[in-house]
């Protein structure tokens, strides 16, 4: 394991494509759990509703995950990693500000879409980058990242939602979202530069 951090520390690009999870996981995920808040209190649409909810965001998913596999056959690369990220915390913004339920049905598709092709994107780099040997770790890492935090995002995230109001909280997790984003983008000029299809797989 301290192989795998030391590889992960000071690897190229690698600890860029391993921290910018921790973002969506602690602001942008939580969205699961207020849900059923949104169904209730803001669109008054009840459990019917946030079937309906739920749903959009599984076909969302499923979009987005034939459209990468048909669009980018060769694994994407790093600016489709931060401009899916960007796409997907609009889609949550669109869907935290909206009283209308056809319009949150479609930031919630697009949410769905635009975090397959971030997730995958991201998994198909890392594990083209990272050497053999250490693959298995470094992926440990990443999935820690990426899910490992969400917890601790529901746990700050629910009071803040219950003192300020759901749709202010969700947005503004979302503009952080995308400002983390934007930042990352601009400092990493390596990940922006990124291409599966340039990536030569360390023995």
């Amino acid at each position: 394991m301290a192989d795998g951090l030391r590889y992960a520390r000071s690897a190229p690009v690698v600890p860029a494509l391993l921290l910018l999870p921790i973002a969506p996981a602690l602001l942008n995920l939580n969205y699961l759990v207020l849900l059923p808040i949104f169904a209730r209190d803001v669109l008054g649409i009840g459990a019917p509703g946030l079937g309906l909810m739920t749903s959009a965001v599984g076909i969302g998913a499923l979009t987005g995950a034939l459209t990468v596999a048909v669009a980018r056959p060769g694994g994407g690369s790093g600016r489709l990693v931060i401009s899916a990220l960007i796409t997907s915390s609009t889609g949550l913004l669109v869907f935290s500000l909206s009283p209308w339920l056809p319009l949150s049905l479609v930031g919630l598709a697009v949410l769905g879409a635009s975090q397959v092709g971030y997730y995958a994107t991201t998994n198909t780099l890392l594990q083209l980058l990272v050497p053999r040997r250490l693959r298995g770790r470094v992926m440990s890492l990443y999935i820690l990242a990426s899910t490992g935090f969400v917890p601790f995002g529901n746990l700050i995230i629910g009071p803040i939602a219950d003192r300020i109001g759901v749709q202010t909280t969700l947005a503004g997790c979302a503009l952080i979202t995308i400002l983390i984003c934007c930042v990352v983008g601009l400092r990493s000029r390596g990940l922006r530069a990124l291409r599966a299809e340039a990536v030569t797989t360390p023995a």
